[in-house]
């Protein structure tokens, strides 16, 4: 799966983040880092972040616990959007994305 820096929120540093696939259709996409989780809106940009959580944070954590809205960049909204695998990309061992 691709990957992206970026600092989101009310983030201290950049975190590398992995871009999980979505299709044409789907409205939002989620984005994953160490100890962080986010969805966000693919046409507004605004969105919710959820973490630091120091065990991982996993989708649950997108309904309880520490959450902020987000408001991301035009720049980094693009950048998301490029890093999302197209059909055929190999995401890792004998997986390809549809």
């Amino acid at each position: 799966m691709k990957k992206i820096t970026a600092k989101l929120g009310k983030m201290r540093k950049e975190k590398d983040w992995v871009v999980y696939p979505f299709t044409e259709d789907e409205k939002t996409v989620r984005i994953q880092s160490d100890t962080f989780i986010a969805s966000i809106d693919l046409s507004t940009g605004k969105g919710i972040l959820a973490g630091p959580h120091s065990g991982g944070a996993y989708n649950h954590h997108l309904l309880i616990g520490t959450r902020q809205e987000i408001q991301i960049t035009p720049e980094l909204l693009q950048e998301i959007k490029d890093a999302n695998p197209k059909s055929g990309t190999r995401l890792g061992g004998n997986v390809f994305f549809a």
